[in-house]
């Protein structure tokens, strides 16, 4: 059976009810009751399209444009 394919999806800060920061733990389905309207989101989204979701932190931010370069969350998208 092929892997499912995984989505990578940016967060900057984790903020309740959002994003609680007790489902970026590994195995965090036993032990997060409450992981936040986005996690559990994308988890239903994840279930019905037949792929994984990996949460990845920016720690710079949404981003700003420096010296012809984006930082940040703009930075990370533009290279993969």
């Amino acid at each position: 059976m092929a892997a499912r394919p995984v989505v990578r999806l940016g967060y900057v800060r984790t903020i309740y009810p959002v994003l609680n920061q007790c489902a970026l733990k590994t195995n965090w389905t036993n032990i997060c009751k409450l992981p936040g309207i986005a996690v559990e989101m994308w988890l239903v989204l994840s279930e019905k399209l037949n792929f994984d979701v990996e949460f990845v932190q920016v720690p710079e931010g949404y981003g700003t444009f420096v010296d012809g370069v984006w930082t940040g969350m703009i930075g990370a998208l533009a290279n993969g």
